[in-house]
């Protein structure tokens, strides 16, 4: 992801620290609603289930971006999606 990234890597450069807190708040806090999400989901549904209806969240938020913030999704953020995916890492 590195090689991805790098083409912008100045934007990050040139970002204050506030917006560096939220951007840090953002992660930890989405990654803990997730966390949050897939274990209430795990005390009605199966591991299994669950672990396969997870792996639609990055899908899902790109959608969601594009259709509801209008925010096209970049060749990055598409080859993400499909890298995160379980099928390229098995």
């Amino acid at each position: 992801m590195l090689v991805v990234a790098a083409p912008d890597v100045g934007e990050f450069g040139a970002l204050s620290v506030t917006v560096w807190v939220m951007l840090v708040w953002l992660g930890v806090a989405g990654s803990a609603f997730i966390d949050a999400a897939l274990t209430g989901a795990m005390r009605v549904l199966s591991a299994t289930t669950t672990a396969s209806l997870s792996t639609l969240v990055t899908p899902v938020s790109i959608v969601v971006a594009w259709s509801v913030l209008d925010e096209a999704p970049t060749w990055a953020a598409v080859a993400g999606s499909v890298v995160s995916s379980p099928e390229w890492r098995s």
